[in-house]
C-alpha cells in the first residue's frame, strides 16, 4: 500500500475509534481555534496510544 494511502485508511481507522478526536493532529493539520492554538495542547501518551492502536489494526 502507498504511504499516501496508508495515511488516509489510518485516519479513518482512528476517526471510528475512541481516539476520533486525534486524526486532524494525526494528519498533521494544524489548530483550528484560538484556545488550540495557545492554551490547549495534545498529550502526548494518548497520541501515543493512537499510533499504536493503529499499528495494531494494520498488524492483525
Amino acid at each position: 500500500m502507498p504511504h499516501k494511502m496508508l495515511r488516509k485508511a489510518s485516519a479513518t481507522v482512528l476517526r471510528n475509534s475512541e481516539f476520533s478526536s486525534l486524526v486532524d493532529y494525526f494528519l498533521g493539520h494544524g489548530p483550528e481555534s484560538m484556545a488550540d492554538r495557545h492554551y490547549a495542547s495534545i498529550e502526548q501518551s494518548r497520541f501515543d496510544a493512537a499510533c499504536l492502536y493503529v499499528r495494531q489494526h494494520w498488524l492483525s
